[in-house]
């Protein structure tokens, strides 16, 4: 859940766009997207890779090679990490932090903060 946060973060910042459409919320343990979280509930062993079957229901990542390279940025650069050290870093972050809970996080919010914390723009 969190991976997917940060590549709407990244894509925000480095491309001006939304990698995909739905919302990204504040929740207790951290940014998530609804519809994502109702597909995996209940289910403990996931791991931090986004897979390819996570990737199939947005079908635009595999014609679109800049989207393909914020994500393979985002899992490159926070994959390793667990989902709990990935909640207290977010919990670290503007976007999250100012985010009433229950809320969406606003992109503008997700856009200014990865530009000037995540991305190193060239």
């Amino acid at each position: 859940m969190k991976l997917l946060y940060y590549v709407q973060g990244v894509s925000l910042a480095v491309d001006n766009e939304k990698a995909f459409p739905e919302k990204i919320v504040a929740w207790k343990y951290g940014p998530a997207v609804e519809e994502v979280h109702k597909k995996y509930i209940g289910q403990r062993n996931i791991t931090g890779t986004i897979s390819q079957e996570d990737l199939d229901d947005y079908h635009e990542i595999e014609h679109d090679p800049k989207l393909r390279i914020v994500v393979n940025a985002v899992q490159s650069s926070f994959g390793d990490k667990s989902a709990i050290e990935l909640m207290h870093q977010t919990h670290h972050e503007t976007p999250w932090k100012e985010t009433p809970q229950s809320n969406e996080i606003l992109p503008q919010l997700m856009k200014e903060f990865f530009l000037k914390e995540v991305v190193e723009v060239k």
